[in-house]
């Protein structure tokens, strides 16, 4: 492979792990937000004594409801949609270690490869991720939900 070649996949490698890593950054920040928002959602309206006065309406808890289930909503498409970019740096830069030859037997290493095989296919979508960053806003949001309708005030 040729200098100018390997410059550019060297520079293509830092862009995608730095935007990689940003995305890490601002997957954790908007789960903690949200569960954040939620639990003082729930602390203010099982614990905040004037918001009895206020959350007995009917009109009150159906508003309520309807901007909870917004918020949820562009939470869980938010986190989604940043997990499917995650999948594809990370498909992206193990493409860029295979044209590095990290994945060659006898490349770096003699007699063996300098990352596992298993490695190439890094960056898949697993169900199991996306359920569960969209599960527990959801979750939050439904006892939420139960809470503001099926408390006495």
């Amino acid at each position: 492979m040729d200098e100018n070649k390997i410059s550019v996949l060297k520079a293509a490698y830092e862009a995608h792990k730095n935007e990689l890593m940003q995305r890490h950054k601002m997957d954790t920040t908007a789960g903690a937000v949200t569960i954040l928002f939620f639990l003082l959602s729930f602390r203010v309206i099982s614990l905040y004594p004037p918001a009895a006065g206020v959350l007995s309406s009917l009109t009150v808890k159906c508003a309520g409801t309807i901007i909870f289930v917004m918020i949820t909503d562009v939470a869980v498409y938010f986190m989604l949609k940043n997990y499917n970019k995650i999948c594809e740096l990370q498909r992206i830069i193990a493409r860029i270690d295979v044209a590095f030859g990290f994945f060659d037997k006898d490349a770096y290493l003699p007699g063996e490869s300098l990352y596992p095989v298993e490695w190439k296919k890094f960056g898949g979508r697993r169900s199991w991720s996306a359920f569960t960053r969209a599960a527990l806003p959801i979750v939050l949001c439904a006892m939420v939900i139960a809470l503001l309708w099926f408390k006495q005030f």
